[in-house]
């Protein structure tokens, strides 16, 4: 059975106000601001409240409806319906699960449109990287001290800003934190901190290499050929600021277990490694460009 509160329905409220805020606001099209709610409704039951359950799950499909209209929606808010008021229960059930997979025709109504399977997989891969960052809670506060994880969650941000036609604006300063993480985890691996060798010793070389790669490199593989806005230098400034404060916010030396650097010298460093990728990426997109043209 659920609680009566959940944390996480903080987290639901946040997204209804966000994506209806984009849609009045012409950030993204209505459309997929709907589908956004869409994805949510069938996302917040496991481990959620009964207010989530029974509360926000229903108002998530019928804000979606009224925005949408489309019958594939409709489709899904009915089942929806159904599956709320004959599973009395946060489980998943073969109802509910039913009832989530009617998204699936409005979820793909609303990407069939050029680079179709491209925007598809970056649906795929935001809703992963939400459950990743999801999963055990209690860890929550462990992984906000990890710029890893702050590079997949804007990871998943560009993700969903591709699927809502807006990726080319968040592009550049995911890159350059995609940079910054690359570079921390080659000085990491040189020096030998213990966060690494500790996570080796705990999975084994397999698993731990697998898992190097999707945290630390995809990332930065999705992003080394994603196009830009025209405007680019604002992003480039916003990920450089957003790399120093992170440096000011948390002790980068006791987290990632490292020996050196001396941790008053870290915010310097970790700040003139990302303004240098800053710098490199904005020269490697301007001859990138030249040569196109």
């Amino acid at each position: 059975m659920c609680d009566a509160f959940a944390e996480r329905d903080v987290a639901v409220l946040a997204v209804v106000a966000v994506a209806a805020a984009a849609a009045a606001a012409q950030i993204v099209r209505p459309a997929y601001a709907a589908l956004l709610l869409l994805s949510w409704a069938s996302l917040t039951r496991g481990g959620f409240s009964e207010l989530g359950y029974y509360g926000a799950r229903p108002l998530l499909t019928v804000a979606a409806l009224i925005v949408a209209g489309e019958p594939a929606a409709w489709l899904h808010g009915a089942a929806v319906g159904v599956a709320t008021a004959l599973s009395p229960r946060c489980d998943r059930t073969a109802l509910s699960v039913a009832a989530d997979l009617t998204a699936l025709p409005f979820a793909w109504f609303m990407l069939a449109e050029p680079r179709r399977e491209y925007r598809s997989w970056c649906a795929v891969e935001a809703l992963l990287v939400l459950g990743l960052l999801l999963a055990e809670n209690d860890e929550l506060a462990d992984k906000a001290s990890h710029l890893t994880w702050w590079n997949l969650f804007a990871l998943g941000l560009y993700d969903a800003a591709v699927v809502a036609e807006r990726g080319r604006a968040l592009a550049p300063a995911v890159l350059v934190l995609c940079g910054v993480v690359v570079a921390g985890v080659l000085y990491m691996s040189a020096v030998q901190c213990d966060m690494l060798q500790n996570s080796y010793d705990d999975v084994g070389a397999g698993v731990y290499f697998a898992g190097n790669f999707a945290m630390h490199y995809y990332p930065a593989a999705r992003l080394v050929f994603a196009p830009w806005p025209t405007n680019f230098a604002p992003a480039l400034v916003r990920a450089v600021a957003f790399v120093t404060i992170y440096s000011l916010l948390y002790d980068v030396v006791e987290v990632y277990g490292c020996a050196e650097p001396p941790a008053a010298a870290v915010p310097l460093l970790m700040t003139g490694v990302a303004a240098a990728i800053a710098m490199a990426a904005a020269v490697a997109h301007a001859f990138a460009k030249h040569l196109s043209d």
